[in-house]
């Protein structure tokens, strides 16, 4: 039963699944398993302002249809204006092709980032992507996805003489340039809930076969990324905010050149802020040009320790006391050149409409140029 309820609060259609027992009337110890479902709207415009510390102040529209025509199809439009890029995307997906365990998701999406604003070198970024994967619902728990996807890149330096990557690069394959991949992905849910886990872990693993072409020239890579996390109940209270959870968060990245180019700056690790070495600005850790510019890394190492403690304020608020550690790495890791922070976050969420991350930390050994963020926080207002 249980099982049944957590396979229809999967669905993107269904906003809460509940069940309970009813004794069958006029006949002896039979029992009938009701199950009380409430659906999403299967149209819906939401509209959100907020900041977040890696897009800054951003406004965004979103139109989404669930269980489109009845079959269980989701699509989605969503335009975001922030401080950092500009985005506008379309997608629809479908996990259950004929009711079986295969599926699909197909995506559009176009992108104008400015990288200076981001604290990383001086570039802007338009991109125009196509992406269609196929996806396997291995268990309630595993899933699989294969995608193939095409980028039209166009980049523009107005300073070109604080960036160290870019005229190198579009030397070689000049400023348009087109990307192709072939991705892989592995997600394993074993979490008891989707919100404020108690207990669990969870695990992801992307690769990919990359291709960037132009002028005549190209560049070969792969693409390699595993993050997990697990949570141990060291004390669960009656309520979410008097619980004790110790849970344990890493990542490991590696982008490696099948030639003699470089895998493309643009397509780097970075580091820094929630996500990653909490403490720090987000962009900013790793290797710097001359005007303290962050490089970014092909290679990415992230560890973080972490206790939930009860705040006796609120159901909806976890307070979560923290130790990060991590770097990315430009050519090769360096362990002696990790990163180290901690601190508390705080986490509050009214249902979806206003969530809210909030991070105090302190950067123990920042290098050179590298920026101390001693307070982080994301805020989001959906209406």
């Amino acid at each position: 039963i249980e099982r049944s309820e957590w396979i229809l609060m999967s669905k993107p259609y269904i906003e809460y699944a509940s069940w309970e027992v009813v004794q069958v009337p006029d006949i002896d110890n039979a029992v009938d398993i009701q199950f009380q479902l409430v659906e999403n709207n299967r149209g819906k415009t939401v509209f959100k302002v907020g900041h977040s510390s890696v897009d800054r102040s951003f406004v965004a529209a979103e139109y989404d249809v669930n269980n489109l025509l009845g079959y269980g199809i989701s699509s989605s439009m969503a335009l975001q204006y922030s401080h950092i890029a500009k985005d506008v995307s379309f997608s629809i997906s479908h996990p259950n092709i004929f009711g079986g365990p295969w599926g699909y998701e197909s995506s559009v999406n176009y992108r104008r980032a400015n990288s200076k604003k981001a604290d990383e070198q001086d570039h802007v970024l338009h991109d125009i992507s196509f992406s269609h994967g196929v996806s396997r619902r291995l268990d309630d728990h595993n899933d699989l996805l294969v995608s193939l996807g095409y980028s039209y890149l166009t980049l523009k330096n107005k300073d070109q003489g604080d960036n160290v990557d870019y005229q190198p690069f579009v030397d070689i394959f000049s400023r348009d340039v087109e990307q192709y991949s072939l991705s892989g992905s592995w997600r394993a849910n074993y979490l008891n809930r989707f919100l404020m886990p108690q207990s669990g872990y969870k695990h992801s693993l992307d690769l990919g076969l990359h291709r960037v072409l132009g002028n005549g020239s190209h560049s070969d890579w792969t693409s390699f990324k595993y993050r997990a996390v697990k949570y141990f109940p060291l004390k669960l209270g009656p309520s979410n905010d008097q619980d004790w959870v110790f849970f344990v968060a890493s990542t490991f990245g590696a982008n490696t050149s099948l030639g003699s180019n470089d895998v493309p700056f643009f397509n780097r690790f970075f580091g820094g802020g929630h996500g990653s070495v909490r403490g720090y600005k987000p962009f900013t850790l790793g290797d710097k040009n001359a005007d303290g510019e962050a490089r970014g890394g092909d290679y990415q190492t992230d560890l973080s320790l972490n206790l939930v403690v009860p705040n006796f304020i609120s159901p909806d608020l976890r307070s979560t006391l923290f130790f990060d550690a991590g770097q990315v790495h430009l050519s090769k890791i360096k362990l002696n050149k990790m990163r180290y922070a901690s601190g508390l976050t705080l986490e509050y969420t009214i249902a979806s409409y206003l969530p809210v991350t909030v991070s105090l930390g302190w950067g123990h050994n920042p290098g050179g140029v590298e920026k101390r963020k001693a307070f982080i926080w994301d805020f989001g207002f959906t209406f």
